[in-house]
């Protein structure tokens, strides 16, 4: 069963909840997705007093109802709406808008509508919020009235704009006429012909008043104090304009950015009030008003604000002015004496009657949470803490109110950008101390966390100071911003990027921990979150380049040459060549690539078009031209190699016409072949020894162990000799096949099958331990049973062809020499064309999911699109596609050596996952297990390949659009590739600050977080190995269960070597120097190091001009920590089971083949090889200093000596280890045989 934390709310635990939302607007859906994507929690519930998603845009249907910020910036970052029909969204496009959002997320079924929240109560003994739940609407009030929900965190997103605030004028009771407030419109009632009121001038007022005034016979506008207005200039957006956004996104991000940056400049103005800017507003205004009133002088002094723009909202409108000047529209001034029976009087004593008196007057801003009761810790009110005014710390922890956090608190409203870049800065914050909840909750544990009362204490005089100096606070105007002594408890007092920089890490330092958990905090001192960016840094170059794309595919229509315009697919045609010319030029690269070197971890998303390393994810040629418009395939080509053409694939070319095709001259300009690249440089020579003078040599192949794809072989098959063989065991009828027990020999007996259920056996018989993809067995015992004679059964299936080019690799168990060359050839070129057959499998299933209107339904009612037997009972077939080219990814990788085209089918598989909403799969049905393990095994893989290339991720790890839930038992898993991948990255960018001598100063706080992160994780993961023991007769699935576990702590233990490894080793002087790779040009003044013994293959002199590197640990402290590190790694890979092919207990370890046999059962699918690497490469490099000190240590230091013999000599027996452990892959994995040849080389040296 899932963890609580991953379950979400049914009826047994009604009420008892994780978390509680209280609010379904903006900020509770937001909030909602977080804790979904960032904290992988679904045990929480919404509560929402209406009937609908919404909040304030469910709430507020007045007539003209419209947001004030640019549609643009009107949605989530991670869930950006092209097609906005106006420049300014109207209430009815963003309602739609929220319950689009709602609903792909998944969020109905943890709403609870109709319920509003009476009151919230902190229990000091269980450290948990008691909510009451009061019911109203329809058939649920029916069964109770209220009830009270248990929850371990509360979350308030209420908001400011909640509840209504009626005028307090005499005599409102009294009326007899229509009252309506703007928050709380009535739509049956007809104002055609009517006479009303308005109370209020505001924005809402400014809104209204418009579109009454077209039909009302008379309408009366009651202004206290003008308001500054500024023209909206709304207008329609053209549907070319929304094509070109929603296909072209670089232009859509690059408007969202130049919108964001106006109104972050806009920020001087409304705080300002002696800014040129800010008198720039009062001309713009004041020449607006005359213009559009031309013949009203009379009005132009009563509208004119006597106070500096900002100190209310400025207020945005085209219309309200000119409606102002017609003649049934009355500006009243006057101010209110009384309402009567039947209308109005002022003060002078003058009666107006009305059939309609509109309040628009606004909303209780300053009595945040109202009118819900809250009691914090030791029974201490909401409203006592707050009895000199609303405060929080940075607007979302109150202090004495643990566990709880508000969205859209004291002090975050905006006067002038858009609220939702405060809100996703919120929530990202919210979802850190929530995870920390959860952590111990999981651990068994409670925790509390509060902000010291001084923490918010100071926060809060900073703001206030600011306030004061700001146009909030001008004497000459009051406003909803302030309370009534004048305290500013609404706005924030910087721009919006301040904002997010200051919620981009939670400073444990400032807060208060309690409960058992509380160890969890510890020592902590921060915790970084990151932040969205959106200003502009998509340079005018590229801007331009995507135009010109489209210019090539409004061309390529005229030419008629392309498949996907001839089947009448030009939308589709016209984004894809736009990402691809966008993708192939350097200019887009430039700003993102300096910037992504200082960048917090996951900064860009899957949207961002150049933020990424270019690591030749390419989309499948089946899928291109079909692609959603929110997913981004422009990280296609590497920009360093575009002056290449761009081979997407296409029509299979016949073997008979292959061979006739000639040869591109030297002159050619070359295609980005899958094959260019992808082949590592072969591994250097070791011809030399620990006493070797080739200093340099023995340098360069230590550092060549700690880089990508290190000792990896490339194994590269004839392609004549590949179809030759394909064609014998695949060729029509096979009625020559390559197995002949007359004609072949024992010798070239291979693991084929004569079934699929053969097939699939074996796979969780040999793969499944290591690499389970598929749901759990159907059936038990499970054996291996390869075919000892020719078969004509051939797979169809490309999950089956891929895991046949898995299982082939391994030496039929009656073969008694499977090591000479022509049986490992024969297996290699075999395995290889089933690989080939399963990539044309894959493209023809995708094709036809293509041409489906709806591919994901297959996957969630069992549709048949593609007309096959399902390889397992339990996986829908469109899904073989998917897993078939992960396998084949890592076939690549540990069979091929070839991580360019490890890349190309791990971005295949991503894309095609995502083209059938695998990420964003929520339900739970019967093939529910199948597509998690789908989508994460694929997102694991795309990691790899990250990893594998030591670069950051191709995508943002934690998209908030990745809701499908974890399989289970793979969260630590999957977090542990996370942690990797971050390591990886912060290598990577250590590299480019020491090139570059850019700023060090971020390497410690990174550091220390990185290293606390991975400790955190291996706790958890030794603590869940603890209740896992199982043996070899177990079934695959609870074998693999362990196995998952072991391979994260293999992960972990890696990712801590890299993020350790360059101050363990810095005083070596050649590694500094080799690991940057600086060249002697570069460097600047001799370092004084003394010089080694002859015997210590050390360079005497070493020049170096780096940047100032301060670590948070000694180098000592991180060579302890690189050797526990290296060592945990050998010892838990060769813990690691083997496959048991006959279910029988094991006679020998590790297991033979066949009784018979004495050749290894190998094990499969080394995902983890790098991280082996890894750990060689640390127990070499701490060889090297040992051996150095053991040189240089006195003679009668016996004791001494003898303890560095000793380590010596361990060390060295670890790296045999490591060679067995290689050469066991090896056997069903050629390119882990480079591997192994370079560490047994140094492992076996004498000397």
């Amino acid at each position: 069963m899932a963890p609580e934390v991953e379950r979400h709310v049914g009826n047994k635990d009604f009420t008892r909840s994780t978390v509680v939302i209280i609010g379904a607007g903006i900020s509770g859906l937001c909030t909602a997705i977080d804790l979904i994507k960032r904290g992988k929690c679904h045990n929480f519930i919404i509560l929402e007093k209406s009937s609908g998603v919404g909040g304030t845009w469910n709430d507020n249907r007045y007539p003209g109802s419209c947001c004030d910020v640019w549609s643009s910036l009107y949605s989530y970052s991670f869930e950006q709406k092209p097609d906005w029909t106006r420049e300014y969204p109207g209430q009815e496009e963003i309602l739609g808008y929220l319950i689009g959002v709602a609903q792909k997320y998944g969020l109905y079924k943890h709403i609870r509508f109709n319920s509003a929240v009476e009151e919230a109560r902190w229990d000091d003994a269980d450290l948990k919020w008691k909510v009451r739940v009061q019911v109203s609407g329809g058939k649920d009030s029916q069964y109770l009235d209220s009830y009270e929900i248990t929850t371990d965190f509360l979350v308030s997103a209420v908001g400011q704009l909640n509840v209504p605030h009626m005028p307090d004028i005499p005599g409102l009771d009294d009326y007899n006429g229509r009252l309506m407030h703007s928050a709380r419109w009535d739509w049956s009632y007809d104002w055609t012909g009517k006479r009303i009121a308005v109370i209020g001038n505001g924005a809402t007022a400014a809104q209204i008043i418009p579109e009454i005034a077209k039909t009302a016979s008379h309408v009366s506008v009651y202004q206290r104090t003008p308001n500054w207005i500024i023209p909206r200039l709304d207008k329609p957006v053209g549907t070319l304009q929304r094509a070109l956004l929603t296909y072209i996104p670089p232009i859509r991000w690059r408007k969202r950015a130049l919108m964001m940056d106006f109104r972050e400049w806009f920020f001087d103005a409304v705080v300002d009030r002696d800014s040129a800017l800010s008198n720039m507003i009062r001309k713009t205004c004041l020449d607006a008003m005359r213009a559009q009133l031309p013949d009203r002088p009379d009005l132009w002094e009563v509208l004119t604000p006597n106070y500096s723009p900002g100190c209310k909202r400025v207020i945005i409108s085209d219309d309200y002015y000119p409606t102002l000047g017609k003649e049934h529209v009355n500006l009243e001034t006057r101010l209110i004496k009384r309402i009567t029976e039947t209308g109005i009087e002022t003060a002078d004593g003058v009666a107006k009657e009305f059939d309609l008196i509109v309040a628009a007057t606004g909303f209780r801003t300053v009595e945040f949470m109202y009118p819900i009761q809250i009691k914090g810790a030791n029974g201490r009110s909401l409203s006592d803490i707050w009895k000199d005014g609303a405060m929080a710390y940075y607007g979302v922890i109150v202090e004495d109110l643990p566990n709880f956090a508000m969205l859209y608190g004291p002090n975050t409203n905006l006067g002038h950008n858009s609220i939702i870049l405060m809100i996703e800065a919120q929530s990202r914050y919210i979802s850190a101390l929530v995870s920390q909840i959860l952590q111990a909750q999981m651990d068994g544990q409670n925790l509390a966390l509060r902000p010291k009362p001084e923490a918010v204490t100071k926060f809060n005089e900073d703001i206030q100071a600011a306030l004061r100096k700001s146009s909030f606070a001008d004497p000459n105007c009051s406003s909803w911003y302030k309370t009534e002594d004048g305290r500013i408890t609404n706005n924030w007092h910087s721009t919006v990027v301040d904002y997010q920089n200051e919620l981009s890490s939670v400073r444990w330092d400032d807060y208060i921990a309690e409960g058992t958990g509380k160890s969890l905090i510890g020592k902590k001192k921060e915790t970084h979150i990151g932040r969205v960016k959106e200003e502009t840094l998509i340079s005018n170059t590229s801007l331009l380049w995507g135009v010109a794309s489209v210019a090539v595919a409004l061309g390529g229509y005229y030419l008629k040459g392309s498949a996907l315009l001839r089947g009448g697919r030009y939308d589709e045609t016209i984004m894809y060549l736009g990402l691809i010319t966008l993708a192939t030029m350097e200019p887009i690269s430039k700003k993102y690539k300096a910037a992504a070197v200082n960048a917090e971890p996951g900064w860009f998303d899957l949207e961002d078009l150049s933020a990424v390393p270019f690591i030749g994810l390419t989309k499948p040629a089946k899928l291109a031209a079909n692609s959603s418009p929110s997913l981004n395939y422009s990280r296609i080509t590497d920009p360093m190699r575009r002056s290449r053409k761009i081979k997407r694939g296409g029509a299979r070319i016949p073997r008979n016409k292959r061979q006739s095709k000639s040869r591109p001259s030297a002159s050619t300009v070359p295609t980005v072949d899958e094959n260019d690249e992808g082949r590592e440089e072969p591994t250097p020579s070791v011809e030399l020894s620990w006493n070797s003078n080739n200093e340099d040599d023995i340098f360069d192949h230590f550092m060549s162990l700690g880089r990508p794809g290190a000792g990896l072989r490339s194994v590269e098959s004839s392609v004549a000799e590949m179809e030759h063989i394909f064609d014998h065991i695949f060729g029509a009828g096979n009625e020559n096949p390559l197995f002949s027990e007359s004609d072949e020999p024992a010798s070239d007996l291979l693991q084929i099958y004569g079934s699929d259920e053969d097939i699939l056996d074996a796979y969780y018989v040999f793969i499944h331990l290591y690499y389970p993809i598929l749901p759990p067995p159907e059936r038990l015992p499970l054996y291996n049973r390869p075919l000892n004679v020719n078969s004509t059964f051939r797979p169809s299936s490309p999950l089956s062809l891929a895991v046949s080019a898995i299982l082939v690799l391994i030496p039929h168990p009656e073969i008694k020499q499977p090591s000479t060359p022509e049986y490992t050839r024969l297996r290699r070129n075999v395995a290889h064309s089933f690989a080939q057959s399963a990539l044309e499998a894959v493209e023809a299933d995708l094709e036809l999911l293509d041409s489906s209107s709806d591919p994901s339904r297959a996957l969630s009612d069992g549709t048949q699109i593609i007309d096959r037997q399902p390889f397992h009972s339990k996986v829908p077939v469109p899904l073989e596609a998917v897993l078939a080219l992960v396998i084949l990814s890592v076939y690549e990788y540990a069979q091929r050596g070839n991580i360019r085209k490890m890349y190309n089918r791990a971005g295949q598989a991503l894309t095609a996952a995502m083209s059938m909403s695998l990420h964003e799969m929520v339900e739970d049905d019967e093939y529910a297990e199948a597509r998690r393990r789908a989508w994460w095994i694929t997102y694991l893989t795309v990691c790899q390949g990250s990893i594998a290339s030591g670069t950051p991720a191709a995508f943002n790890l934690y998209d908030p659009r990745f809701v499908t839930p974890y399989p289970e038992g793979w969260k630590l898993l999957i977090e542990a590739q996370q942690a990797i991948l971050e390591a990886t990255t912060f290598v990577h960018d250590l590299d480019q600050t020491v090139k570059s001598r850019f700023k060090a100063s971020w390497i410690s706080s990174r550091m220390t977080e990185l290293d606390q992160q991975i400790t955190n994780l291996l706790l958890l993961c030794r603590r869940s190995s603890l209740f896992l023991t199982v043996s070899p007769l177990d079934s695959p699935e609870k074998i693999a269960s362990q196995t998952i576990n072991q391979i994260a702590q293999i992960k972990l233990y890696s990712a801590r070597i890299k993020v350790h490894r360059f101050c363990a080793f810095s005083d070596v002087p050649v590694f500094r120097k080799r690991h940057c790779d600086l060249q002697p040009e570069c460097c600047g003044v001799e370092s004084a190091i003394p010089s080694p013994p002859e015997d210590i293959p050390l360079p005497s002199i070493m020049k170096s001009d780096l940047p100032d590197l301060n670590f948070p640990f000694s180098s000592l402290s991180s060579s302890k920590i690189c050797l526990q590190s290296a060592l945990n790694i050998v010892t838990l890979v060769d813990n690691l089971p083997y496959p048991n092919p006959d279910h029988t207990i094991p006679l020998t370890l590790p297991p033979y083949l066949s009784n018979t046999s004495r050749v290894e059962i190998p094990r499969t699918m080394p995902t983890f090889a790098c991280c082996v690497m890894q750990a060689s490469y640390a127990m070499l490099m701490l060889y090297l200093k040992a051996r150095s000190k053991h040189a240089n240590s006195p003679e009668d230091l016996g004791s001494t000596k003898g303890l560095s013999t000793g380590f010596l000599t361990e060390l060295q027996q670890n790296l045999r280890l490591v060679s067995k452990i290689l050469a066991n892959y090896a056997i069903a994995a050629e390119a882990l045989q480079g591997m192994k040849e370079e560490v047994s080389h140094w492992a076996f040296l004498e000397g």
